[in-house]
């Protein structure tokens, strides 16, 4: 009988392990801290600018943004006197733009993508780790990325130059380019927001990072992260970028008239990024003429408008080696680096 329980009570013990119950508890605590966290920021407005350190390029981009529940509207100006503007809204993601061709004409634009597409480096949430890009491209919050991950993530309490963090490894499947894996940092001293994030894939490697520098509390146990410091590995290349936020508003009301775009004129050519087509449009969106296969139109100068900036991610793939050698001039943000794989240059629209 004794030698019965014995080997029952080994067995119970290779069952259940502790210090896998620690781990769970620890990540579901983490994940429900970080939503809480999340969620706790209703409305939001900010400006954000975004510049190149090495090599030296100031003032990429400098727009407003502004946020309520998942609804997001962005504007921006261009370099070239043109604006472009964005709405998220109703499971949609639209832009109106005014861009020059290469005659210096200004032509009115309009673009429909996935709701999850980013917005590029005008997207707060992204280029702050609110959110987190996938490797084939969108963006989700923390609880569903992780729900994509090969398996379930190590966890493991950890402190990030002397800040107390939860520290999560996993790694995703990209169909384009096999393994990514995945280092997260957790803030425990506020609300489990992401304070770093490493990613590293393909042979060479290709390493990137980012890095929250600074947070704020705008209101009593909100946190915001403002400013982001994002670098990047390829080879002997090294590269360094950061978004910056302020002008910060949050919980605060919104003015009226927020969220709606821009009008076009009648007529004005529509590119559908989800159905691959493009056609004319009345002022209300509505197809007013003849469908045909999505027309590419290449940009005659990269830094004639904001091109690679306000391009979300769309479905043509990318030389991963060539988004190490752009990350940190043409994106802000380690998850930016994963929009350039799928994101196309052959834009003509700010």
């Amino acid at each position: 009988m004794f030698q019965f329980r014995f080997i029952a009570c080994l067995v119970a013990a290779s069952l259940f392990n502790p210090a896998d119950a620690n781990a769970d508890d620890t990540l579901d605590s983490a994940k429900t801290a970080h939503h809480s966290g999340r969620e706790a920021i209703r409305t939001f407005s900010a400006k954000i600018k975004c510049d190149g350190i090495q090599p030296p390029r100031p003032n990429v981009i400098d727009a407003s943004y502004w946020r309520s529940g998942d609804d997001v509207r962005v504007h921006a100006n261009t370099n070239s006197g043109g604006t472009s503007d964005w709405l998220n809204k109703d499971s949609e993601l639209k832009q109106v733009g005014i861009a020059k061709d290469s005659k210096g004409v200004r032509q009115h634009l309009a673009r429909v993508y996935k709701p999850t597409d980013s917005i590029g480096l005008c997207d707060v949430w992204s280029q702050m780790l609110i959110d987190l890009h996938l490797p084939d491209g969108g963006q989700v919050p923390l609880d569903r990325f992780l729900e994509l991950g090969k398996s379930a993530p190590r966890v493991k309490k950890d402190d990030l130059n002397g800040v107390p963090c939860i520290r999560l490894t996993t790694a995703l499947q990209s169909k384009q380019h096999g393994e990514v894996k995945y280092v997260i940092w957790l803030d425990r001293s506020r609300n489990h927001l992401v304070r770093k994030i490493e990613m590293v894939f393909g042979k060479k490697p290709c390493r990137f990072e980012s890095e929250i520098v600074e947070f704020a509390e705008p209101a009593p146990g909100v946190h915001v992260p403002m400013r982001c410091v994002n670098r990047s590995w390829d080879g002997d290349r090294y590269d360094e970028s950061a978004a910056t936020l302020r002008d910060v508003r949050v919980n605060t009301p919104i003015p009226a008239g927020t969220f709606v775009l821009p009008s076009f004129p009648d007529g004005t050519i529509l590119e559908n990024e989800i159905l691959g087509v493009q056609y004319p449009v009345d002022k209300q969106w509505q197809k007013s003429g003849k469908e045909e296969p999505l027309l590419r139109i290449q940009i005659p100068a990269a830094d004639d408008e904001f091109a690679e900036f306000n391009t979300p991610s769309t479905t043509e793939p990318r030389s991963l080696s060539r988004i190490c050698i752009e990350a940190a001039i043409l994106a802000f943000a380690l998850a930016s680096a994963i929009v350039f794989i799928r994101r196309r240059r052959n834009r003509s629209m700010p």
